[in-house]
């Protein structure tokens, strides 16, 4: 698994990359969702971006940032 791993992340600049999409997508939740008259909590949009990150690294797979299954996932024991 360790070999699948670093093959997927090998490339120029490839952690790089997933990193800043991430952030990108985080970006993009947090103008959709703060753009009412009343606050927001930013929290779940930097969870769902720190999943979405370590789940590229380790399985090769990203969640959409409304997915209902990311609770789910953040919760595995």
């Amino acid at each position: 698994m360790w070999y699948q791993t670093q093959q997927r992340l090998t490339g120029k600049n490839r952690m790089r990359e997933i990193i800043e999409q991430s952030s990108s997508a985080v970006n993009n939740i947090l103008f959709r969702d703060g753009n009412g008259t009343k606050g927001i909590d930013p929290k779940q949009a930097f969870v769902n971006g720190t999943v979405n990150v370590v789940s590229e690294f380790s399985f090769g797979l990203t969640f959409d940032y409304d997915d209902p299954s990311i609770p789910q996932v953040i919760s595995f024991k």
